[in-house]
């Protein structure tokens, strides 16, 4: 049941690669499972939301990257690049969700750019951005 080649001292449950760090009375799980569990302690990480939110925020890193290369931008598709970018708001929100600790390295960056953005909205206001 095991491969040859693999060494002995890594197999689990007696060579079933379908649960590799499983008890031997469980059942073996799928990768999907794997990948958006929330429970605490299954496969020996740590329990939350941080698969899930992690799947979500590769996905939008994936699509704010597909949509700000020069094949989209030069063919006078600039809205897709500006509002797919305009998904760094779920992003950031993610990213908090996904690590509890970010928000420390989050609140320097974060009050700069708020600090811009009411910059920017008072001299519309005032008439000095046109």
């Amino acid at each position: 049941m095991v491969p040859e080649g693999v060494n002995q001292d890594y197999v689990y449950n007696n060579g079933s690669f379908l649960c590799q760090v499983c008890d031997e009375d469980s059942q073996p799980w799928t990768y999907a499972e794997w990948i958006f569990t929330t429970q605490p302690g299954l496969f020996g990480m740590p329990g939350g939301i941080a698969n899930p939110t992690g799947i979500a925020l590769l996905f939008i890193l994936i699509i704010m990257f597909v949509c700000s290369l020069p094949f989209i931008r030069r063919r006078g598709h600039f809205e897709i690049f500006y509002f797919s970018h305009l998904l760094y708001h779920v992003y950031y929100v993610l990213l908090i969700l996904h690590a509890p600790e970010f928000w420390k390295w989050f609140i320097p960056v974060g009050s700069l750019w708020a600090a811009e953005r009411i910059y920017r909205i008072i001299h519309r206001s005032l008439g000095h951005g046109k």
